[in-house]
């Protein structure tokens, strides 16, 4: 335990503090800021989040046939409202407009000019109840279309599992698919900053030892040869440390009334977007639980995948030179399937645990052969 905090103190040298400080900073008002400021992010999707929590409050977790119709009549409410407004302001007469059905008409065949919808939708009280129609009937087709999924690509398993989800009424669950794009969207940034930062903790784990000489009195007695084992532990205590302090910092920004009250609600939902279904029938706080223990096994992995490299090494640029490709690897599409699309429907079950066996199996593999080579080789 001694060696273990003394390498802990290593890696966690002021200059390191505050450089990561600084990173994270920074990464934060480039990517992080906006979406914690702005959610939910403009016209409709801001009326749509806030009709999805009246939802919410006047029908439950789920929406079923009655509560759909009751639902259909608000909007027709709503449409009223927006004839009252146009009748009773002259503006409108001037260019015809006896309804909101008939300014919806006008404006989609081109009759209307474009400063006719500016002086609605510039205006607070018009544009408040204009949006909110448009929210309401978006949210009123996605449930008459009764497809939560693109059934033209999936296969007869995925297309059951659709089926199940149609005929147990998991599909009438009330979520909003604003959420789910912002959620995933952070979830991505957060794959970035924290698997960058937990390797730049790592690069100097060994190489300081090798240049310094410390590795030819370690290679002495079987207790130096164990150090090489002891310094990962140490790493993965250092990343498992700043890890905890970034979940949360980062839900300590996150959690807010307008996201913590669809917690409880199961994502696969005609009002889940583009993003469902999934293979399992889980709630939103429960995928957000799986896909931060995801994120943590990323880090694991790629932290271990750090030192090993850090041990092969003698210089920093040769280090950051090896770990580059794995960077760019970490940026690219595969990684959706490995965190941001978790059990989506639209790629195999079995995908994405395969992909997380083989990785974890080459990393350990590699990490037994470095292991074995550091208790019983000799140095070159």
């Amino acid at each position: 335990m001694k060696i273990i905090g003394y390498e802990l103190k290593k890696i966690f040298n002021p200059k390191v503090l505050i450089f990561l400080a600084l990173f994270h900073f920074i990464f934060f008002i480039i990517r992080f800021d906006f979406y914690f400021e702005h959610f939910p992010n403009g016209r409709p999707s801001t009326d749509i989040h806030r009709v999805t929590i009246q939802m919410l409050e006047q029908y439950g977790d789920h929406m079923d046939a009655g509560e759909f119709e009751d639902f259909k009549h608000q909007l027709e409410e709503a449409k009223q409202e927006a004839d009252q407004i146009i009748r009773s302001d002259p503006y409108f007469k001037k260019y015809r407009v006896v309804s909101y059905e008939d300014y919806e008409r006008k404006a989609s065949e081109g009759i209307l000019p474009f400063e006719v919808s500016r002086y609605i939708f510039d205006d607070e009280a018009r544009g408040k109840i204009f949006w909110e129609i448009s929210g309401r009937k978006n949210l009123i087709e996605q449930y008459e279309y009764k497809s939560a999924a693109r059934t033209n690509d999936l296969s007869d398993a995925q297309l059951e599992k659709v089926n199940q989800y149609e005929q147990d009424g998991t599909f009438t669950s009330i979520f909003s698919s604003e959420l789910m794009d912002n959620y995933t969207t952070l979830l991505g940034y957060m794959l970035v900053l924290i698997v960058v930062s937990g390797m730049f903790l790592v690069i100097p784990l060994y190489i300081k030892d090798r240049n310094n000489g410390v590795i030819f009195l370690q290679y002495t007695s079987k207790a130096g040869r164990r150090h090489f084992f002891m310094k990962w532990v140490a790493a993965i205590v250092a990343v498992t440390i700043l890890f905890i302090i970034q979940i949360s910092t980062f839900f300590l920004f996150y959690s807010d009334e307008i996201k913590s009250v669809f917690y409880p609600n199961a994502i696969n939902s005609y009002f889940g977007g583009w993003w469902g279904p999934y293979w399992y029938d889980l709630s939103f706080i429960e995928f957000i639980i799986i896909t931060i223990a995801l994120l943590y096994v990323l880090l694991l992995l790629f932290v271990t995948l750090t030192a090993l490299i850090s041990s092969l090494f003698r210089n920093y640029v040769t280090i950051i030179g090896a770990l580059v490709p794995f960077v760019i690897w970490l940026l690219s599409p595969f990684f959706d399937v490995m965190l941001v699309k978790t059990a989506s429907i639209y790629y195999p079950v079995y995908l994405q645990p395969v992909l997380y066996g083989v990785f974890i199996l080459v990393i350990v593999l590699f990490f037994l052969r470095r292991w074995r080579r550091e208790r019983t080789g000799d140095l070159i």
